[in-house]
């Protein structure tokens, strides 16, 4: 569970198990409470070394800001292979 919230940006998420205990059906109920914290983002990408492409048309192919308000999107493990396709097919 851990591993599918860091998939989904979620790195300062907690979780913990509660147990709770039937003694008459000799049963044990364990429910997790998921604390998810906030999400991580992208900033702008740190381009170095012998760039034989413009540094904005990369920060373009990888479509981490939003369109309209030019924020940065929120990461996840999906977007990022998106991002780096989109680097790829330039």
């Amino acid at each position: 569970m851990k591993h599918l919230m860091e998939t989904n940006g979620l790195f300062l998420g907690d979780m913990r198990p509660l147990f709770e205990h039937d003694p008459v059906h000799q049963q044990m109920t364990i429910r997790f409470e998921v604390y998810s914290g906030r999400r991580a983002h992208f900033g702008p990408p740190v381009l170095e070394g012998d760039l034989k492409i413009d540094k904005d048309r990369i920060t373009s192919a990888t479509k981490f800001r939003r369109f309209l308000i030019r924020t940065w999107k929120p990461m996840t493990q999906i977007r990022m292979r998106q991002a780096i396709d989109g680097v790829r097919t330039l």
